[in-house]
Order: C-alpha cells, then sequence, then structure tokens
C-alpha cells in the first residue's frame, strides 16, 4: 500500500501557487500532494493523522462550481482532519464550522495593517511582528462558534481563527511572494502602478513569520483538543 502523504494542498487557480507554503516544505523536506480541481484532479479522502491546507481562488462560497468541493470539505472536518484555510478556503472551513460567508460593503485590496486581537491564539502570534499583511477579498466570514480571533484590518475585522487547534483559516495571503504577487497583476491586467510593492523589511518579517506559523499549527494540530466542535 502507498504511503500516505502528510499534506494535502487544494489549489483553485493555476496563479495562485503555493508560494511560502512551498517553501516552508521544501525547508521540511515535506511530503504533500496538490490537488488541483481546475486541471480535473479529483478530491482525496483524508484521515485525521494527515493535514489539509486549502488555498483561495476567484470563485466565492455558494457557486454551484464549488458545491462537490464544500460537501467534501463537510467530511474532511467531520473526520477532524486538521486544515489550514487561506481567504477563500477560510471562508470555505468556516462555513463547515457552521459561521456565515457574506459580502464586504467594499473589496478589501493591497497591503493592509494587522491589528492583532488581545485575546489573539498563539499560533497567530509570529504575525504580530509584521507591519502589513496582502488582502484581496470581497467576502468575509464570521468567527464560528468557540473559535480564538486573529484580528483585524480597518475595513475588515474578522481576519482569522482557530477553534480547536485544529482549525485555522484566514482572511489574508500569507503564502503570497512578491512573485506571485507581479503574476496575479500580470494575469489582471488592471492592478494600479505599486499595488503590489512592500517595504523589504516587511517582507522579511513575513518570510519568518510565515514559516513560524505554518510550524506552530502543525504541531498544535496534531493533538487538537477536540472538545468543542460540533457539526452545525
Amino acid at each position: 500500500m502507498p504511503k500516505k502523504p502528510a499534506l494535502t494542498i487544494i489549489q483553485h487557480n493555476p496563479v495562485e501557487g503555493l508560494g511560502r507554503i512551498g517553501h516552508w516544505c521544501e525547508a521540511n523536506n515535506m511530503d504533500y500532494q496538490l490537488v488541483q480541481p481546475f486541471h480535473g484532479d479529483r478530491l482525496p479522502e483524508l484521515t485525521p493523522d494527515q493535514r489539509l491546507i486549502v488555498l483561495g481562488g476567484p470563485m466565492n462560497v455558494g457557486e454551484p462550481e464549488l458545491d462537490q468541493e464544500q460537501e467534501w470539505l463537510q467530511r474532511q472536518v467531520d473526520k477532524r482532519v486538521p486544515i489550514l484555510g487561506i481567504c477563500l478556503g477560510g471562508q470555505m472551513l468556516a462555513q463547515c464550522l457552521g459561521a456565515e460567508v457574506t459580502p464586504l460593503p467594499q473589496e478589501e485590496w493591497g497591503w493592509k495593517s494587522l491589528k492583532m486581537a488581545d485575546d489573539h491564539h498563539r499560533v497567530f502570534a509570529p504575525f504580530s511582528d509584521v507591519a502589513a499583511v496582502f488582502e484581496w477579498h470581497s467576502y468575509q466570514f464570521s468567527l464560528p462558534q468557540g473559535s480564538e480571533p486573529l484580528g483585524a484590518t480597518e475595513q475588515c475585522d474578522r481576519q482569522g481563527f482557530v477553534l480547536d487547534d485544529r482549525f485555522v483559516g484566514i482572511q489574508f495571503h500569507p503564502e503570497w511572494t512578491q512573485q506571485s504577487l507581479t503574476a496575479l497583476a500580470n494575469q489582471s491586467g488592471h492592478w494600479p502602478p505599486g499595488l503590489k510593492e512592500c517595504a523589504a523589511s516587511n517582507i522579511a518579517k513575513l518570510d519568518q513569520a510565515v514559516f513560524e506559523f505554518l510550524g506552530q499549527w502543525w504541531e498544535l494540530s496534531a493533538t487538537g483538543r477536540g472538545m468543542r466542535y460540533t457539526n452545525c
């Protein structure tokens, strides 16, 4: 029987690659499988000793093209597979956990200051020294019942949550490198000049923060408290 990959990553957009997540996997000799539904890849059934990262994408929760994946993700949640959802992935995970996903009054786009919640979960602590994070979303999630928050930006006051150390959702894109942003800008063709630019000092802090954040999530999710989640 072939060995199960330690990590599965769902990618929704060819241009939205792994970025810093890929760098972290390489640095830790991480065995992972990349699943690309846009290429017809099948969604694998996972077990609680594996982990899952669901990346962002241009679609929104509730659109028909995500129905099958949303049902699949709910099964993984019910089986208590540790999951990290980013942007769209975070919104899909929040819905699986009984939270609401609703439109923002105005799209949040670009480098934004992140204000950490006083009671933020410790897995988010690495982001406390980061001056700005990159946002691109027009929907937001509410906090799942019993979850612990990350913090807020001026435009969106729910930037992340953790439930039972096992389920983590974030709204911004820590995985996107400057190379990622250039590819996205070239694809869309309508980015304002300078939107993707950021101080080198902040990029260096973000590089370090993402590595620390992923490492902490990996360790914490191995045990997960498993006390509060109920299927809503």
